[in-house]
């Protein structure tokens, strides 16, 4: 069967104290946007993954799938799968782990397993931190490790420009700058108020409040080590951008603007894209 997978941006994504487990605590908004993987996944004795555009066999995140699906049914689940990635790699949109949740979809489905969403969740949170988001395919606040959820009320009507510079920024290295400057100069108290403040904002349609309080504690050391980011982040906003943020801990940003720009938008290196809001869950 062939199916897709889209991808989400954080709007907002604040770090906070490392838990027992090796994890930092966070708090995020996942939001889905309209560029997708498209995927195709085939019922099979044996496991193939091919990827046109990203990692492949067992090198890629949806092997987990299938060890973990394999391993709650106590039986051995093969799959022939291709990906066409069209996501970026490494831009913290999630294209991994959406894959990884399109592909534990479409096995259920597959192999009429009749997993609950409750049991698919469960799962997903064994696969990866984001996976669950993108099993439920609706705008949630984010806690823990991101995977306990919430669904929120948005209603955007703009567009948002995704810039892509080109290259991958690891989610560990960043998560390990962040231990290492030891964030220690806002209390998480803080962190957490803005963060239900903006969930209120967003759920009363106060966008220009929201946009107003929103943060992504990754660009203190993003913006550090790649200090162009600032320049693109500059002219975008006189551009008429109403926020612009790293899309989540990779190397993507984000710009809100109300209308979509007519003028071509090119800083001479790197991608730019433009998508709109999509809500695609249907759990």
């Amino acid at each position: 069967m062939k199916t897709k997978a889209f991808g989400k941006i954080n709007l907002g994504l604040w770090i906070m104290k490392k838990r027992e487990d090796g994890y930092h605590e966070i708090r995020t908004i996942f939001h889905p946007v309209d560029i997708f993987d498209e995927i195709e996944v085939n019922e099979s004795q044996l496991v193939k993954i091919k990827c046109d555009g990203g990692p492949e066999g067992d090198k890629n995140i949806v092997i987990k799938v299938l060890e973990e699906l394999s391993r709650y049914k106590k039986t051995f689940l093969g799959a022939d799968i291709y990906i066409r990635k069209k996501i970026p790699l490494g831009a913290g949109m999630g294209g991994g782990s959406s894959d990884a949740a399109a592909v534990l979809k479409a096995l259920n489905e597959i192999y009429s397993l009749d997993l609950k969403k409750e049991e698919l969740l469960k799962i997903a949170g064994y696969i990866g931190s984001d996976v669950p988001f993108f099993i439920m395919g609706k705008t949630a606040s984010g806690r823990g490790r991101g995977e306990i959820l919430d669904k929120l009320n948005t209603n955007f009507k703009g567009n948002f420009l995704i810039f892509y510079p080109g290259f991958e920024i690891s989610t560990s290295w960043a998560y390990s700058e962040i231990a290492r400057i030891q964030m220690d100069d806002r209390k998480d108290e803080e962190k957490e108020n803005t963060f239900k403040k903006a969930i209120d904002f967003l759920n009363a349609g106060q966008h220009d409040d929201f946009m107003d309080i929103i943060e992504n504690d990754f660009e203190r050391v993003v913006f550090k080590y790649y200090p162009f980011f600032n320049k693109i982040k500059e002219s975008l906003l006189e551009k008429g951008a109403k926020k612009v943020m790293l899309t989540g801990s990779g190397s993507g940003l984000w710009a809100y603007f109300n209308e979509r720009l007519e003028e071509e938008i090119s800083f001479g290196f790197g991608k730019v894209f433009w998508t709109k809001s999509l809500d695609w869950g249907v759990v």
